[in-house]
């Protein structure tokens, strides 16, 4: 189960969170309550450790306002917090809106089998995003 949940983001932090030379190529996650010194400072996301499309997600930035998901009421077993990285926007012009986009990448056995691109509204990516899929052919 740890792998289709938000406890695997502290895990991989913990595994592979800096390279020998001291780059970063994850951000810091931890458990809720056991933050390393310092981080909050930059801005943080707390996540409901069994939630999906944004749901019960916080977004505190360093000027400390605030950005909700919306709530579903997840969370009883507990939350994972990452530093803060927020999204590119774009202005989709076609539209006249800001969109902030992600992008998720499946692997399997090592190798990458699909990506998709999802574009919200706003920072938290949610069930109304829009979803854009596509396939890694070889």
């Amino acid at each position: 189960m740890l792998w289709s949940t938000k406890a695997i983001l502290p895990v991989l932090w913990h595994l592979f969170g800096r390279t020998e030379d001291g780059r970063r190529y994850l951000l810091p996650a931890w458990f809720d309550g056991d933050e390393p010194f310092g981080v909050r400072r930059t801005g943080f996301v707390r996540k409901p450790i069994l939630a999906r499309e944004g749901a019960d997600i916080v977004l505190t930035r360093p000027s400390g306002t605030t950005v909700r998901g919306e709530v579903q009421g997840y969370g009883a077993e507990g939350f994972v917090v990452q530093e803060l990285a927020e999204p590119p926007v774009f202005h989709r012009r076609e539209e006249g809106v800001d969109v902030s986009t992600v992008v998720g990448v499946w692997m399997i056995d090592g190798e990458p089998s699909g990506l998709c691109v999802r574009e919200s509204r706003g920072p938290i990516t949610d069930n109304f995003a829009n979803f854009l899929p596509h396939v890694v052919a070889g």
